[in-house]
């Protein structure tokens, strides 16, 4: 639900000089040379501004217009492409030469000017939170609005009034915080949350300005403002200082602040809580707060774990979904089948999976070589199902996992996204999608990363999109190197946008498919649809034997890949599986 904060115009601290007559300068038939107009500043008493200033102390910010170089951004209220106006001196603003305003139009402005480069649609691709520019709905990125003073952005807000001039008014405050109890640590990050009614939490960090007197939808999770390491800075006396722009808050508003650091071995935390009283948070202000941060010791959460048995994998599974860099090492076989906690991966409470789906990877599991047998998630009809999200960092090497039972939107045997690293992994069971349009894969839905020296024989199920025993989708830059499927494919309601692929269900035009083979029911080729001349080689037993395909994959494997490779398997439905070099007694897990 959106919540409004209606910001009052409040006494200007300064009026600045008009420009030209405005009702002439609509009058003109011909283009000008410049488009000049009159800024004024809407700044309570003795607060800052995004504008020029700088930190005076316990005195707050001294202020002022810089005498040029500034500029804003103009709209009319129909989504369209924002018109820069550069300061020049004082309050005379210009626009670019051949730019009017036309009568009877609304004009917004925000400043600071907003990032050309920011334009567009949301890109799965970059991984950017990119600005949609609408003069309805102005998203910014809520977590940059934090940092040195005279580089921040302080939002400001403003509509063309009827004498043609630009009147602004804040829209956040400025906070600044001096952090005790931290001594001598090395603080990683700071969050400042808060909590109240008039605050709602969403999902990516945004906040929407709309409309004449802007609603302010802050979307975060919770409500927080996280300022990285780079923007901590120390007061002299060994205390952390930070700079928070935050909107405007109620005076009941609670504000929790807590910092996080990582060691190496813990990632630990302190916090503080108060309740805003007085008048609450307004925009415009500047604000001073010394806070006593408490170390919480019942959250610092072990940075590396090892596991041999179910217990020991549950303490991981909860650490890493506190904090992702949480490392994993497997140092026996796990039978996850009849143990585990229960999670509601459909959200409805039926307690059907005993592994949470997606769990966030930013560092490193490492199997061994060993296995987790009996994963079950079913996360039905609306939500992705896969044991792992792996982000940039994080990596999932030498792990099988047997027997999966794994169900929902999307579906992959390991990962529901890879944008990290997978090699030397296996899975086996089933892999179904329910839903329609949604890809599955054998190891990953989508690939944005590496995949090396991995193979599915387990059963891969779509309805009527794209099906892979590797990857369902291999995704701009994704890379897939010596890697075999077996596995059952199957589509139950296949049309003309089904693909289905013995590795690769559907491969990018920038998608890389090297040393690949597959010999199952259900595919015709390789790959499904192919946008880049990639090819993936069908072993027929007469052609190409599991031999070739064994001799092509370790020839394949890069140099740091360990000293796994492929040898030859009497089990059913796996014809090779990775061994260490050299070491004739191993027994495959």
């Amino acid at each position: 639900m959106k919540t409004k904060h209606f910001l009052g115009i409040v006494a200007s601290a300064w009026m600045l000089a008009a420009c030209s007559n405005w009702d002439e300068l609509l009058q003109q038939d011909e283009l000008v040379a410049k488009q000049c107009v009159t800024v004024n500043a809407y700044v309570p008493d003795g607060t800052g501004s995004r504008l020029a200033f700088e930190d005076q102390g316990e005195n707050g910010l001294k202020v002022s217009w810089k005498e040029s170089g500034e500029s804003f951004s103009v709209m009319t209220a129909e989504e369209a492409e924002p018109v820069t106006f550069t300061q020049t001196e004082g309050s005379e603003f210009a626009g670019p030469n051949g730019f009017t305003f036309a009568e009877g139009t609304d004009y917004y402005a925000y400043y600071p000017a907003l990032d050309p480069e920011m334009w567009g649609e949301w890109n799965e691709n970059t991984e950017q939170n990119e600005l949609n520019v609408s003069a309805k709905a102005i998203p910014f990125d809520f977590y940059n609005q934090t940092g040195q003073l005279d580089g921040s952005m302080n939002l400001m807000y403003a509509k063309r009034s009827a004498e043609g001039d630009f009147h602004f008014q804040h829209m956040l405050a400025v906070m600044k915080f001096t952090l005790k109890g931290i001594q001598g640590e090395l603080v990683n990050d700071v969050e400042i949350s808060f909590a109240h009614e008039s605050v709602e939490c969403f999902s990516d960090g945004k906040v929407d300005v709309t409309g004449e007197s802007p609603d302010f939808e802050v979307e975060a999770s919770p409500n927080l403002v996280c300022i990285p390491t780079d923007e901590l800075v120390s007061d002299g006396a060994g205390n952390y200082v930070v700079y928070a722009y935050l909107p405007p808050l109620a005076a009941d508003t609670k504000v929790t602040i807590t910092a996080y650091s990582e060691d190496g071995s813990y990632y630990k935390t302190w916090r503080d809580n108060f309740i805003i009283n007085n008048e609450g948070i307004k925009a415009g202000y500047y604000y001073t707060a010394a806070r006593t941060m408490d170390a919480d010791g019942a959250e610092n959460v072990l940075l590396n774990h090892t596991a041999g048995n179910v217990a020991d994998l549950e303490k991981w599974i909860e650490a890493v979904r506190t904090y992702p860099n949480v490392n994993l090492t497997l140092t026996a076989n796990i039978d996850w089948t009849n143990a585990g906690l229960d999670y509601d991966n459909d959200y409805n409470e039926t307690n059907d999976s005993n592994w949470p789906s997606e769990l966030w990877i930013a560092g490193t599991v490492d199997g061994g070589g060993y296995s987790i047998t009996g994963i079950k998630i079913a996360s039905g009809e609306e939500h992705q199902a896969a044991p792992f999200y792996i982000g940039p960092t994080g990596v999932v090497k030498n792990l099988h996992l047997k027997t999966v039972d794994i169900s929902g939107m999307y579906a992959g045997g390991i990962a529901c996204e890879n944008r990290g690293i997978i090699s030397g992994c296996s899975v086996s069971g089933s892999v179904t999608t329910l839903s329609s349009n949604y890809n599955v894969g054998g190891i990953v839905i989508d690939n944005y990363g590496s995949v090396t020296g991995c193979y599915n024989i387990a059963t891969v199920k779509g309805v009527d999109s794209y099906v892979g025993g590797i990857a369902g989708y291999n995704n701009d830059g994704g890379i897939i190197t010596a890697c075999y499927n077996t596995g059952a494919l199957s589509a139950t309601a296949p049309n003309e946008g089904t693909y289905i692929g013995g590795v690769v269900g559907y491969n990018y035009d920038t998608g890389i498919i090297t040393a690949c083979y597959w010999n199952c029911t259900g595919a015709t080729n390789g790959i499904g649809e192919d946008e880049n001349s990639q090819t993936a080689t069908e072993v027929d037993g007469t052609t190409v034997t599991w031999e070739t395909a064994m001799e092509a994959m370790n020839t394949a494997l890069p140099s740091d890949f360990g000293d796994w490779r492929y040898k030859q398997s009497t089990a059913e439905n796996e014809p090779l599986i990775l061994d260490k070099s050299g070491n004739n007694d191993y027994v495959p897990v």
